[in-house]
């Protein structure tokens, strides 16, 4: 385990945002995977993986590209490792970052799910509200040790392990009929 370790510290030093990015692509198909799976009760033949290459899409596309972003701006703005900047940080990132975050997400997946304009609004009236309060319980203790014990280079690391888990709720909501 500590090769691979080594190994993929090796690459975020080398390509840090290539190695972010990819990361989050990939376990955000993995979330989608469990949920369908495990959640869902899906046999593995029975994949959608039409619905996972979605998932995979928003993480490759938007979500490793924007939380890499949102890191080093909060870290430009607000400075590094300290109890203040995390509690501002945490601050800034539920306040601003995840619902606008969670907008997207949800207009997204009702955009490649076929829906237009209406169904958008349809989506995000039906589900936006409930993955933002379930998203408060989970994430600001979670960022408030991101932001003040894990240096910069590994907090999308860290969000993206606890992603997983977070990934396969979002792709249950995201896909109930």
């Amino acid at each position: 385990m500590s090769k691979i370790w080594k190994a993929y510290l090796r690459l975020l030093e080398k390509h840090p945002a290539k190695t972010q990015i990819i990361q989050t692509g990939i376990l955000m198909s993995t979330g989608d995977i469990i949920s369908q799976v495990g959640v869902e009760k899906r046999p593995v033949k029975e994949i959608d993986w039409k619905r996972n290459g979605k998932f995979s899409a928003f993480g490759f596309f938007l979500a490793g590209p924007a939380v890499r972003a949102w890191y080093n701006t909060l870290d430009k703005i607000i400075g590094p490792l300290a109890k203040r900047a995390a509690l501002k940080k945490m601050a800034a990132d539920q306040l601003f970052f995840a619902p606008s975050f969670l907008t997207i997400f949800v207009s997204y997946m009702a955009l490649t799910q076929g829906g237009g304009k209406q169904e958008i609004i349809q989506k995000l009236k039906k589900e936006y509200l409930q993955i933002l309060t379930t998203n408060y319980k989970i994430w600001p203790a979670v960022q408030m040790v991101n932001f003040y014990f894990v240096p910069l280079q590994l907090r999308i690391l860290v969000v993206q392990v606890i992603s997983l888990f977070w990934n396969t709720y979002l792709a249950f909501v995201s896909n109930k009929e």
